[in-house]
């Protein structure tokens, strides 16, 4: 199944998600134009999280997404053009990204800088040109 969606809110975009999975429908891809893949599960017992990390270079991006790997998550989407990461595993009491207040503390900074950037891509895009 394809739907298509479109978030400003990666909070609620996790939701969602984890709304489908709840549901019997986990997912498989995801577009960066907004279009979502799901196939039919039956492991209701999984968790979904996303995770934004635009400023990692190369290694840091390998190294990132081993420690993830490391704890049992498994990348929706290999590669992530705007720093946007979905993880994907299975519910075993840690099934948050971030357990410290620092990281949490970090990871809303990250999403305040992405929510920002997209609020101004968007206010640029609707403007009508002048002629």
């Amino acid at each position: 199944m394809i739907k298509f969606e479109i978030f400003f809110d990666i909070e609620k975009e996790e939701q969602w998600l984890n709304h489908m999975l709840f549901k019997g429908w986990v997912c498989t891809n995801i577009n960066s134009a907004g279009f979502y893949t799901f196939k039919n599960t039956v492991d209701l017992e999984q968790v979904i999280r996303i995770d934004y990390q635009q400023d990692l270079r190369r290694e840091e991006r390998s190294n990132y997404k081993q420690l993830y790997e490391d704890f049992g998550w498994q990348a929706l989407k290999e590669k992530s053009y705007d720093g946007t990461y979905y993880w994907l595993k299975r519910k075993d009491g840690n099934d948050e990204l971030f357990s410290d207040h620092d990281s949490q503390i970090a990871k809303y900074k990250r999403l305040m800088k992405h929510s920002s950037n997209l609020a101004i891509f968007s206010l640029n895009y609707s403007q009508p040109s002048e002629i």
